[in-house]
């Protein structure tokens, strides 16, 4: 604890004359208690002196000498005895009462006390008979005590007046002192405030405080000299700072023009890109689509291999336009990444079958391993996902002549509803130094300058790949070695999904299943597969000790992949297998070799082109042990459409229109055709159709403007598809904002238009529940179908009320999530009016534009799918329409 300097000084004062005075005074009350006690006893022995001679010399004095000594202060008694013990002189009190003054003649004591009295005796010499021969004399006690007390308290008094003499002495220099500090600390303090002009402190205590005086007074005088150099030094540096400043605000003005500039610049590059990417494409839809059609036209080897060519080299171009149109958005910072639900392993599968063709021509194996604990349901930009798998899974096929490329999802962490997935792409191909990593996922940078040449590419994909992930605040890391292969490994956050989706693929739990592999991960993950669908399966490299393994234990179905060689030969093995095992077989086949016309037409066999995929290889399997009650196993002819449909095609490209006029009548479509907005307005005030293909970039009338005059007349509940060449996402997002129905990049294909049609163009007088398109898409599983749909209707009231109570209470994010659900629902089931219309609300309440007409119409439509099950038996037309 910090004290101030006066009670210090105080202490200072005080301590020292205190410890001296208790240290002297009690020294002098007990020399001054010793004295008395002395002076008690010398009295005492010179009054006994004196009454031994007056009893030597005149005896008969002695009793008037005792009774005359009674009058000295103090003295209570004396008593004079014989040698016998015989009073002889007596004054006073009476001892004999008080004490045994027998026995004190006899201990011959010379000194005692008794209760207040104080006892003086001695004995005297020898004498005569009847002399005095002892003597003793009393005093009172109190009479020596009161003269220690007197002592003591005139000690004390003189203690406490030299006390007071420090203490004023003390109190008066610490006084003096202390107001020298406060002058000092209040010169101080008004110099930290800014004052200047304080004049010298005036002190008086003391010489060393004088001397700090004089230093603080030159410390500020040699502060102010500092503080003027200072001032004059900040007024010449504030002059060069404003000349800075107006030179900055001149270089401000020229940046801002040249910002203005770069911007002018990278708009005109954005629509320079935009145009050329337009440009490009609308010649490549022509190329693509009629070598397409040229190529089912007879033809000779030569030209079927020259017309794959040209199909080839179009798309090889068409992926680097579309590389470098996103390498352009991310650098714009324009990509905006979406939220939707999508399942995992359908994304993966879909990836690699994109490029299982180019991989198994090359004798390369591709496996997808997806480990059990991943959770397949999840959040997030499912195009995003999708592109960085196949940039990497692309790079591995260009780069892998032999061995195997395996993609591997496993589950790094989970917290809350958030799982870290990591996707690793690894290849047994060239390989890669340290050096070359270093520059790996720079844009328009490859391993080295001859990758370019031997492999091609622009070296856009990692770069892409790169930042991508960043977006999605992943990571991204490469191990390799030269000549032993490459592992990319992608690390992502994504969202858990919350759904009460059935398993469509648990019908074949409880099954047993012998695969033949000599690919073991190909194996393994074939294996998992099946055990996720509550199946059990073995695995073995081959066929050498199968009727061993048959006898260990008993098997359901037999899956086999055969060494690769010619269909012919390939069928006799089955053949001989399927004798051998005498179970039901499921042939494992690369993609293009077909053997339908070699395999007889049996229940017990089927095919499954690899790499297989779920709804594939469940499709099959369920084939063969359910004994033929669903589909063959083969692969599904293009579902046919019911009735005829009126289609409006325009496009101002006469190439492109051709095109589309071509694809839609070879698949029993009426089509009708306009080169510009005006012509197609007008076709549609005299006709309706159940679909409309709009190019957008036309003269005159656009198709945006040419989409909303057509949904103000007679058309106004068709469907308007957008088709363009601008391929960016933002214009994706634009024109489903500004009413599209749904939206088509260019090229186009005879697939895309067909999937297309299936999901937008239904006749206006078609059931509520179209049984030909629940079947297409349950995988023409007769009971999925089935359960999906019956799933659907039981559903149907509770959303429709949730969804009705939403929209009163205008919770637009609740009415969102409702019809966001509903329509995902949709997505699995044939009802075409009721998908459509909760995917026209779920885009409108994204873009803040649902109104009531919209709510209405998704609940008409619901309403028409409930209805139609209260008054028809699924099981009745899945048998007659279907089957």
């Amino acid at each position: 604890m910090v004290r101030s300097i006066r009670s210090q000084m105080l202490v200072l004062a005080l301590l020292p004359p205190l410890l001296i005075a208790l240290a002297l005074g009690g020294f002098l009350a007990f020399q001054r208690s010793q004295d008395i006690g002395q002076f008690a006893e010398a009295r005492a022995r010179s009054l006994i002196r004196q009454l031994a001679m007056t009893a030597e010399l005149s005896p008969e004095l002695l009793q008037p000498l005792a009774s005359a000594s009674l009058e000295e202060a103090g003295l209570r008694a004396v008593s004079i005895y014989q040698a016998n013990g015989q009073l002889l002189a007596h004054a006073g009190v009476r001892l004999e009462r008080l004490l045994d003054t027998t026995a004190l003649l006899d201990s011959g004591q010379q000194q005692m006390q008794h209760d207040d009295l104080l006892l003086f005796s001695q004995a005297l010499p020898a004498a005569k008979a009847g002399a005095a021969a002892h003597i003793i004399i009393a005093y009172q006690r109190d009479i020596f005590l009161v003269k220690r007390y007197q002592s003591w308290i005139s000690h004390n008094a003189l203690l406490l007046a030299l006390l007071l003499l420090a203490g004023g002495s003390g109190l008066w220099l610490g006084g003096r002192l202390l107001t020298d500090l406060r002058r000092l600390s209040n010169h101080l303090k008004r110099l930290r405030e800014g004052e200047r002009s304080t004049g010298p402190v005036k002190v008086s205590s003391c010489l060393e405080i004088k001397q700090l005086a004089g230093h603080i007074d030159g410390l500020v005088n040699q502060l102010q000299d500092e503080f003027d150099e200072l001032r004059q030094n900040v007024d010449i540096t504030t002059n060069d700072l404003k000349e800075t400043i107006e030179a900055i605000e001149i270089q401000n003005i020229e940046l801002a023009l040249a910002q203005k500039e770069a911007l002018a610049a990278s708009r005109i590059k954005s629509e320079f890109l935009a145009n050329t990417s337009h440009e490009i494409r609308t010649p490549l839809n022509g190329i693509i689509g009629f070598t397409r059609i040229l190529q089912r036209t007879p033809l000779n080897v030569q030209q079927a291999e020259y017309l794959e060519t040209i199909v080839q080299s179009s798309h090889g171009l068409l992926a680097i336009i579309n590389d470098i149109l996103d390498f352009s958005k991310i650098e714009a910072g324009k990509l905006i990444l979406e939220n939707n639900l999508f399942n995992l392993r359908q994304i993966c599968e879909e990836v690699i079958s994109l490029f299982a063709p180019a991989a198994y021509d090359k004798q390369v194996e591709l496996v997808l391993l997806i480990y059990q604990d991943v959770p397949l349901h999840l959040n997030g930009d499912a195009m995003r996902i999708r592109q960085i798998l196949s940039n990497l899974l692309s790079n591995a096929v260009k780069f892998t002549n032999h061995g195997a490329i395996v993609i591997r999802v496993a589950l790094e962490d989970w917290h809350a509803s958030q799982a870290l997935l990591s996707f690793a792409v690894s290849d047994t191909g060239i390989g890669m130094d340290d050096s070359q990593q270093q520059h790996l996922f720079q844009a328009f940078s490859q391993a080295n300058s001859s990758i370019s040449r031997q492999y091609g590419g622009t070296g856009l994909g990692l770069a892409i790949v790169r930042k991508l992930t960043d977006l999605m605040q992943g990571d991204i890391r490469v191990t390799s070695t030269p000549g032993s292969g490459s592992t990319f490994t992608v690390t992502l956050p994504l969202a858990v999904a919350q759904t009460d989706a059935g398993n469509p693929f648990a019908g074949l739990a409880g099954h047993r299943a012998l695969i033949i592999e000599p690919h073991r991960l190909s194996g393994l993950a074939l294996q998992g597969l099946l055990e996720s669908w509550g199946m059990q399966a073995v695995v073995a490299d081959d066929c050498a000790g199968l009727e061993k393994l048959l006898l260990q234990q008993p098997f359901d179905v037999l899956i086999c992949n055969l060494p690769r060689h010619d269909a012919r030969s390939l069928a006799a093995d089955a053949d001989k297998l399927l004798q051998r095992c005498a179970l039901p077989l499921l042939l494992l086949l690369p993609p293009g070799q077909d053997l339908h016309r070699e395999l007889p037409d049996s229940a017990r066999i089927a095919i499954s082109f690899k790499p297989f995929t779920e709804p594939r290889l469940y499709q099959a399997l369920h084939h063969l042990l359910t004994a033929g009650k669903a589909d063959s196993g083969r692969p599904a002819k293009p579902l046919a459409l019911q009735t005829s449909l009126n289609v409006l095609a325009v496009d101002d490209q006469p190439a492109n229109l051709k095109l589309l006029q071509v694809l839609l009548s070879d698949i029993g479509i009426n089509v009708s055709c306009a080169d510009n907005g005006g012509d197609a307005i007008g076709l549609c005030r005299q006709q309706q159709f159940n679909l409309i293909l709009m190019d957008i970039q036309m003269p005159g009338i656009n198709g945006v403007d040419a989409m909303l005059a057509i949904k103000k007349g007679l058309n106004s509940r068709t469907p308007v598809v957008a088709i363009t060449a601008h391929a960016l996402e933002d214009e994706k997002s634009r024109l489903l904002a500004a009413g599209f129905d749904a939206y088509l990049a260019k090229p186009v294909n005879e697939q895309q238009l067909l999937s297309l049609i299936h999901k937008l163009a239904r006749p206006a007088e078609a059931a509520a529940v179209d049984p030909a398109l629940c079947l297409q898409l349950a995988n023409n599983k007769t009971t999925l179908a089935r359960e999906m749909l019956l799933m659907l209707i039981d559903e149907l009231p509770s959303l429709i009320q949730q969804i009705r109570e939403y929209h009163q209470h205008n919770d637009n994010d609740a009415l969102l999530a409702a019809v966001h659900r509903l329509h995902g629902a949709c997505c699995y089931t044939g009802v075409p009016h009721l998908k459509n219309a909760a995917q026209r609300l779920e885009n409108a309440l994204k873009n803040r534009q649902a109104d009531s007409a919209a709510v209405q119409t998704l609940l008409d439509a619901a309403a028409a799918v409930i209805d139609w099950g209260q008054h028809n038996n699924p099981d009745d037309w899945l048998a007659s329409d279907l089957l």
